[in-house]
């Protein structure tokens, strides 16, 4: 299963139609956040068919006009339930049909100002409270007019991921996810709940070219190979908040260890780990 999110600028144009098309097929998504449209609900059907005529899709038409996130997905490989939609974010849930992988997603495309996405942020925090497993949170956290990143941005930005319990993803690829030439940016990001990060740790998200975007594919792979790969220890500094962490800690450690003192104690960070 391949999870796509890609702020593509608009599907009017035939030629970005046909982009989408090979990029689909090309990569091999089964499901795709398609952000920033620019397509009327009338007309939305008719260019969806164009691009993939198979696959069922969601759109936040009753919130916006030019259907501003899409979700579309091939039901062979995986099934999207929505749960909720606004003006600012798609959620729902996956799951695989050939694995055992599934969580809850939220398509996110927000407005421009920190004003503006107020409302963005109340709703995540609101999901959060439901939220009873692994969650995913990937779109185009967006700004007015493309301007350098201010401090106080991002300083909101990282207070509102600590008060919902967020994280930001580990990323390979391109340094940044957006450009108009002379700014450069990674406006595109990809969050996760703590459980999340405790059983899909080891995925990244690979920033890919942009193509016939000014906005990079923002692109996770649950290939079967990257599930069994040894998973570096990371140690998530929220954790210690959880009610059971100090029992937990004294179970691992208190468990019997044969061998040396380092090797004692490396057997009991490991029982830890576990």
């Amino acid at each position: 299963m391949k999870l796509v999110t890609w702020n593509i600028k608009g599907v009017n144009k035939i030629y970005k139609q046909k982009e989408l098309q090979v990029f689909l097929n090309e990569s091999k998504t089964s499901i795709i956040a398609s952000l920033e449209n620019k397509v009327k609900e009338r007309n939305a059907q008719k260019i969806i068919d164009k691009v993939t005529s198979q696959w069922q899709w969601h759109a936040n038409h009753n919130h916006s006009d030019k259907g501003r996130i899409w979700v579309l997905w091939d039901n062979t490989t995986v099934d999207f339930t929505e749960i909720a939609n606004t003006d600012q974010m798609i959620h729902g849930y996956i799951k695989s049909c050939s694995s055992q992988v599934e969580f809850y997603f939220t398509a996110v495309y927000g407005w421009h100002t920190v004003e503006t996405r107020k409302s963005l942020w109340t709703q995540l925090d609101s999901i959060a409270t439901g939220v009873n497993g692994p969650w995913l949170i990937m779109g185009d956290f967006d700004r007015t007019n493309g301007s350098v990143v201010q401090e106080s941005e991002v300083g909101e930005f990282k207070d509102r991921l600590s008060r919902i319990g967020l994280c930001e993803m580990k990323t390979v690829g391109r340094e940044y996810t957006w450009t108009n030439g002379h700014v450069y940016s990674r406006i595109d990001k990809a969050l996760a709940n703590p459980a999340w990060m405790t059983t899909m740790a080891e995925l990244d998200v690979e920033i890919q070219n942009a193509r016939c975007s000014d906005h990079s594919p923002l692109v996770i792979d649950f290939a079967e190979p990257n599930w069994r790969r040894p998973r570096p220890f990371k140690f998530m500094n929220h954790l210690v908040q959880h009610q059971d962490f100090q029992e937990a800690v004294q179970r691992g450690w208190n468990k019997p260890a044969l061998g040396n003192s380092m090797t004692k104690v490396w057997i009991q960070l490991k029982q830890d780990k576990n």
